[in-house]
């Protein structure tokens, strides 16, 4: 539960900034509606991704867990600051899933035994997969940055490795050889959970270019019901006064199974790069009605490398999105457009 807060807190920390950063550069564009802010990232884009999360899948236990993903974003919609459209992919991801956080148990200590050792054996791996569908909102502030919740709905798969912790007790033989007695002290029995998943995410992207960008998210995957069920061993009756138990008290022993049942739950965050995609790729030489060319020789960038070579004088020219609004003197009396790779060409205010 507060894991689930702490990440909705976060969620609405993001969106407050987002949403004031995003107010502050609206005003600015009414102020002076002759330069707009550049958007970038707002296109299909495919992400990679690694992450580190902790994950709860026992009543007493989380895990730490490492992995990676992949996922793609493309659009419906897109305008100046926002874009919309559905985001699909996926992800693996692994941990040590140990009953003994980390410590074997402490073996019993037996009655004329010459020595007892605790070991050990299987694996104690967790490890999983998610690929899911969803949603995805994109609002860009700052010329750079882009702030986008995601939300999918997929397939979880979950599983647990076998473990147990063996002692080991090499006893006094007195008339005959030493002999050694074994006990799984603990033992983890191997699981497999699958069902549907949602996952919601806050994810911050810092658009180097037009095409490429880093970003850091937040994300907390929720998924069906895990049982875990750990045995474990208890000598019967009482130890003597020296904590010690006799072999005949071992041999009787007790074994309890508890099956715990946790619904899953996983906090994660991730570090990516994210690569753009999206547009035609009409480029060359482009005639307008009433005379006159203009010749995008240069791919236009967005927002310090934003600009072209158009074959007329520039006054002034801003960039938002894809988008290239140019005033300046030109030998038409009209509007055109030009369409050079990903990138549409406004000529206004022509002479």
């Amino acid at each position: 539960m507060k894991t689930t807060k702490l990440f909705l807190y976060l969620l609405f920390a993001f969106s407050l900034i987002s949403q004031t950063i995003l107010a502050q550069q609206t005003a600015k564009g009414i102020k002076d509606p002759g330069v707009k802010s550049c958007s970038c990232g707002m296109t299909g884009r495919l992400s990679v991704s690694g992450s580190i999360g902790k994950t709860k899948i026992s009543n007493a236990n989380s895990i730490n867990t490492l992995g990676f993903g992949l996922d793609y974003f493309h659009p419906f919609k897109i305008s100046n600051s926002f874009s919309w459209g559905i985001n699909g992919g996926g992800g693996y991801f692994s941990g040590n899933g140990n009953p003994f956080v980390g410590n074997l148990p402490v073996p019993y200590l037996v009655t004329t035994q010459i020595s007892s050792q605790v070991t050990g054996s299987g694996s104690s791996k967790n490890s999983g997969y998610f690929a899911g569908l969803g949603p995805q909102f994109n609002f860009a502030f700052g010329d750079r940055f882009v702030f986008s919740p995601i939300f999918q709905v997929g397939y979880l798969g979950v599983s647990q490795s076998e473990f147990k912790a063996t002692q080991t007790t090499l006893m006094q033989g007195f008339a005959l050889p030493n002999y050694t007695k074994s006990y799984d002290l603990i033992s983890q029995t191997e699981t497999n959970t699958n069902g549907l998943g949602f996952i919601p995410k806050a994810r911050l992207t810092y658009m180097i270019n037009k095409n490429i960008g880093i970003w850091a998210e937040a994300s907390y995957l929720l998924g069906p019901t895990v049982k875990n069920s750990v045995t474990t061993f208890t000598p019967q009756g009482q130890p003597n006064t020296q904590g010690a138990y006799t072999i005949q008290q071992m041999d009787a022993g007790n074994y309890n199974t508890v099956v715990n049942e946790t619904k899953y739950n996983a906090f994660g965050f991730n570090l990516g790069v994210a690569f753009g995609f999206g547009g035609n790729t009409n480029r060359g030489i482009h005639q307008y009605p009433g005379g006159g060319h203009a010749v995008a020789e240069k791919e236009i960038l967005r927002p310090k490398s934003c600009f072209a070579k158009p074959s007329l004088i520039v006054d002034k020219f801003s960039c938002c999105n894809d988008t290239l609004v140019v005033q300046g003197h030109f030998d038409i009396n009209k509007s055109v457009t030009i369409i050079d790779n990903i990138t549409i060409i406004k000529v206004i205010n022509s002479k």
